[in-house]
């Protein structure tokens, strides 16, 4: 999924920038692809990771590249916002 968008835009990142964006979308797709076989704990774990690992995200300057991780485009994150009313009221 973000070597479709890298192809799109390309950017040279840095290696605790690869690693973060290699995080989020590895959460992302247990996320998907596990969902309907996850205990609700680990749904919420997982939710935890992916806010955690968007914040790292943000803070390496990768936004874009984050919210076009979890489902949006550039201009908004569905799933992260998702993640945080489960840690906020789960």
């Amino acid at each position: 999924m973000l070597k479709l968008y890298m192809s799109v835009r390309p950017r040279i990142l840095t290696v605790v920038q690869a690693f973060f964006l290699a995080r989020l979308e590895r959460f992302v797709a247990i996320l998907s692809v596990q969902n309907q076989e996850l205990e609700p704990w680990q749904k919420a774990l997982l939710s935890q990771a992916i806010y955690s690992t968007y914040c790292d995200c943000l803070d390496q300057g990768l936004s874009d590249e984050a919210r076009y991780l979890v489902g949006g485009d550039p201009a908004g994150a569905t799933l992260v916002d998702v993640a945080t009313q489960q840690i906020v009221t789960g």
